[in-house]
Formats: C-alpha cells, sequence, structure tokens
C-alpha cells in the first residue's frame, strides 16, 4: 500500500501556544506562557505544580469562565477538532456542561446553599437536556447519586449541601458533572484537597472507575504528585505559567528531568525513608510573582544546579526522548543525578 496516511481522530483536548494574561494600566501581566497540552480519548492526564503557577486559570480558559479581568492573548483551545476560541459564547456555554464538565476544588463554594441538592442536579439537565420530563429527571438525579456512592440517594434530594459532609458535597458535586450522560472531558480542579486522608482515597478511586466505566478523558489539577501516580497516565508539571516536563508518569517517576520535578518528588514522604521526626526535603523559596517575567529560567532563583546561562536566557521546552519534553538548558547533564532509585508511593 506505500505510505498511505490514516486520518487520526482529533484529540480530545488539544491546546497550542496559550497564553492567558490579567490586565492592568501598566500592561498585561501574563500568568500562562505558550502551554502546549494534549488529552487524548480515555486518558487521564495530570496538570500538577504549586499554588500560583497557572493551573486553575488555564483550566478555566478551556472552560470558557475567566474572570473579567483576564484575557487570551495568543493560542488555539481544540476540543474535538473545534477550536472553543472562535466558537460564539453562547456555543461555549451549551458544551460546558454538558458535553465539557469541572468538578471543583471546594463544593461547598460551587454548590448553592439556598437550593437543595435535587434541584441543583436537575437544573443542570433542565439546560442541557430539555427534552427529558420533570420526573425522569428525579429518576437520573437519583441514578447519579448511587452511581457516585452517596447513600440514601432520595432523601439526600430535599437536603441543604450544609447537610452533608464534605466528602459527600465532592460526590454530589462529581454526580452533576456527570449527570447529562455524555461529558467527553472532564476537569477535575484540585477534586481531593479539601477533604481527609480516607475520602481522597475513595473520591480518586471514583473517579477511575467513572473515568473507565463512561470511557471520559480527565485532566486532574492537583499539587500533589502522589494523587497523580495513583490516577493519571501522563503528567505535564507547570512552573510559574509554563510547562517545564511532560511524560508518562512512569517515567517521571523513574527519572524526573528538571530540578523542579525532582524538588516535587524528593518533597514526597516514602515507606522506610527518613525517621519520622525529620524534616521532608522542601524546594525553598516560592513561585515567583507574574509580574516579575524573569529575563532567564524562571525556577533558576530556587534552582540547585543554575549557571549564567539559565539567568540570562530563557530556555525552550525540548525533546527528552519518546513521549517526553522539558525545560531545561542542563537537563542532559543533571539526568544521571536525577534518577529515582524507588518505585512511584
Amino acid at each position: 500500500m506505500g505510505d498511505t496516511l490514516v486520518a487520526e481522530a482529533p484529540r480530545v483536548l488539544d491546546v497550542r501556544g496559550l497564553s492567558i494574561a490579567f490586565r492592568r494600566p501598566a500592561g498585561p501581566i501574563r500568568v500562562v506562557r505558550d502551554v502546549d497540552l494534549t488529552v487524548g480519548h480515555g486518558e487521564i492526564v495530570g496538570l500538577v505544580g504549586e499554588s500560583g503557577s497557572g493551573k486553575s486559570i488555564f483550566a478555566r480558559a478551556i472552560l470558557g469562565t475567566l474572570p473579567r479581568q483576564a484575557e487570551v492573548l495568543t493560542g488555539e483551545i481544540g476540543f474535538v477538532g473545534s477550536d472553543l476560541r472562535h466558537m460564539p459564547p453562547s456555543q461555549v456555554r451549551h458544551l460546558r456542561g454538558d458535553r465539557m464538565a469541572l468538578v471543583p476544588q471546594e463544593p461547598m463554594t460551587s454548590l448553592n446553599p439556598s437550593l437543595r441538592i435535587g434541584r441543583q442536579l436537575t437544573e443542570v439537565l433542565e439546560v442541557h437536556r430539555p427534552e427529558i420530563r420533570s420526573a425522569a429527571r428525579t429518576e437520573r438525579a437519583i441514578e447519579m447519586l448511587e452511581l457516585v456512592g452517596v447513600n440514601f440517594p432520595s432523601e439526600r434530594l430535599s437536603q441543604y449541601p450544609y447537610q452533608l459532609s464534605g466528602g459527600l458535597r465532592q460526590r454530589v458535586a462529581i454526580a452533576m458533572a456527570l449527570i447529562c450522560g455524555r461529558v467527553e472531558l472532564l476537569i477535575a480542579d484540585e477534586p481531593t484537597t479539601a477533604l481527609d486522608v480516607t475520602i481522597q482515597a475513595q473520591i480518586l478511586d471514583l473517579f477511575v472507575r467513572l473515568q473507565t466505566k463512561q470511557k471520559m478523558s480527565v485532566l486532574l489539577i492537583t499539587h500533589d504528585l502522589g494523587v497523580i501516580a495513583q490516577t493519571a497516565q501522563r503528567v505535564a508539571v507547570m512552573y510559574a505559567g509554563e510547562i517545564v516536563e511532560m511524560a508518562g508518569v512512569d517515567d517521571l517517576f523513574a527519572m524526573p528531568r528538571h530540578p523542579y520535578t525532582r524538588g516535587l518528588l524528593d518533597s514526597l514522604p516514602r515507606a522506610g525513608g527518613a525517621a519520622r521526626k525529620a524534616h521532608l526535603p522542601s524546594i525553598e523559596g516560592a513561585v515567583p510573582s507574574p509580574a516579575e517575567e524573569p529575563r532567564g529560567c524562571s525556577f533558576v532563583n530556587r534552582c540547585a544546579f543554575g549557571v549564567d546561562l539559565c539567568r540570562q536566557q530563557q530556555p525552550q521546552l525540548e525533546s527528552a526522548g519518546a513521549g517526553r519534553s522539558v525545560r531545561c538548558h542542563r537537563w542532559q547533564e543533571l539526568a544521571d543525578q536525577f534518577v529515582r532509585r524507588d518505585a512511584a508511593p
């Protein structure tokens, strides 16, 4: 057949060169800079980084919910072959909650405290599935609460958010995100941060089961690499609005290439590691302010391996092997030092 090409199905999410800024009188401040990120069909991709790295504002750009003072400067946001940036706002709103959905970090702030749980669930169906009758919407709400593991689902419909525990509220938020039954991309923004450790494990297990059952694509945003290790297939590490490393999860934990990624991994508690009272390693300093866009590498002031080149020239995201990329001038020199001897947590 020679060199016949087979057309590839479009990725569920395909972001190219995305830059986002906040407007101010002195000029815009870029908070996300030239980000490329893809999520394939049925894939869970993790986006990890410290608070202030730009993860949540990146997600809001995808969903079309940027705050008024923020704007997309450049880039494309591809969703199943269509560019969301060039869609009418009404069309994006129709996709949001139907084919794209969000599970927020703190459901108590996203659920309406003055509306009963049942009303909030059925309202989503009223907007996106108006052909469904009222009785069927209530039945669907009960089915979804059962699916996400809410006990006594019929009784929960008449309750208010404050009457539920944090874990139950998060399950309700997941049920709201998936109630239309045709979500292709689920964005989970720190979905377990506000929960205790036992409930975190239950919610993560629920995510994986629902993703497998419904064949969804998931962008999982978190600051916790331990969460990524349990759920994702690929991971993008974000720092100061840039992607500094991308890799398969197993490869990233076995051989981090960027000094920031290595610092994040070293700060994870590990079984059989340091004595209980010993301090965990940490990355000194803090994420720089977006208003102080550096001339060179954004991580150089916190990096133990920085040299003059790092301070003078901004590194580019470059290939570091099959399915891997890294933004570091010295990643090849440092590769052997960054090999992890132990498995992922």
